[in-house]
């Protein structure tokens, strides 16, 4: 599986605002790709955040960001979005692979 994150600070007064844009953003995505997305929000500085889309392979990525990127709207979103961070230069994208150890866990399940 292949995994996108993304950190940065929104914002305090903007937070309702990410919200929105990033629920609008999902609408547009999952009508391209079928991934998992989570966003972690700092329990020590909730103005910390991390996106985590979690694809099936690195292909599934790259194929659905081309589609999402040729929508209309989306780069509104963008533009929206780095109104609401505090700063472009904090923003931060890093990619990763899940590694599957094969250890049973009867709690949740990590993928693989």
């Amino acid at each position: 599986m292949f995994v996108k994150t993304y950190s940065y600070s929104i914002k305090p007064e903007r937070e309702k605002d990410y919200l929105e844009i990033q629920v609008k953003a999902e609408q547009i995505y999952s009508r391209f790709t079928n991934k998992q997305t989570l966003y972690l929000q700092s329990k020590a500085d909730s103005s910390n955040w991390i996106e985590m889309h979690i694809y099936q392979d690195e292909k599934s990525y790259t194929d659905s960001i081309h589609a999402v990127d040729q929508q209309p709207g989306i780069n509104d979103f963008y533009k929206r979005f780095l109104e609401v961070i505090t700063s472009v230069e904090e923003l931060k994208e890093d990619d990763y692979n899940i590694i599957n150890l094969n250890v049973k866990s009867s709690s949740f399940d990590l993928g693989g």
